[in-house]
């Protein structure tokens, strides 16, 4: 039975091994539609009543096994019903955005992977990083790039990219929960949803099933 479950196993990952890899990271605040961007979109409910500028329209998630090598994040927010820009509009003095990412083995969220926290503020109009934490602990410049779009829906998204080598757990499909909060009281805006790594890497976990069934073989 295992021979059998390998061999189907093995050839349907043909089609994945010899799928074109994701291109580098670019992280310009706009979210394209092309399917190589982002393979997985999770879409908040419409109607919930949060600050304009603080409630998800949809959260887009890559993780980039090839070229590039960066787990991709992307969030828009909509406004009375229709996307916006992502903004810094909260109800707070500060007017700080808050974006938490936390990557867990399953739905059941017993198991955390990685947690990823950032804090971001307008200065002088400009979208800046206050602080980007990984696990808790502060990224540097180097570690990471972040965008928010000037224009509005697709266009107007915050966009980050992250080393996948500083992501050692993130191996697999796993389970997203995200947050947006602002600096003040009110609610937080969250969802939450599968997540399935590029065909890239479901590559290499058909390629492990193809060295046992070889090995198998030669018994």
């Amino acid at each position: 039975m295992l021979r059998l479950m390998l061999v189907v196993g093995s050839l349907g990952c043909v089609a994945l091994l010899s799928a074109t890899p994701a291109f580098a990271a670019v992280i310009d605040g706009t979210i394209s539609l092309a399917p190589d961007e982002y393979l997985n979109v999770l879409a908040d409910v419409n109607g919930e009543t949060y600050d304009p500028g603080m409630d998800i329209d949809k959260v887009y998630l890559e993780q980039d096994t090839g070229i590039g090598s960066f787990f991709r994040l992307g969030i828009t927010v909509e406004d009375m019903g229709g996307p916006q820009r992502f903004s810094f509009s909260g109800s707070s003095s500060s007017s700080m955005s808050i974006v938490v990412i936390e990557l867990y083995d399953d739905s059941t969220m017993t198991t955390l992977r990685h947690e990823l926290s950032f804090v971001m503020m307008s200065v002088a109009g400009n979208p800046t990083m206050v602080m980007a934490l990984l696990d808790y602990a502060p990224l540097t410049a180097a570690d990471y790039s972040f965008a928010v779009g000037a224009g509005t829906a697709l266009t107007g998204a915050f966009e980050v990219a992250v080393k996948n080598s500083l992501l050692p757990n993130l191996t697999g499909p796993g389970f997203i929960y995200a947050r947006l909060d602002d600096w003040g009281s009110d609610p937080d805006d969250e969802i939450t949803g599968d997540f399935i790594p590029e065909p890239g890497t479901l590559a290499l976990v058909c390629l492990g099933g193809a060295g046992l069934l070889r090995r198998r073989r030669k018994r």
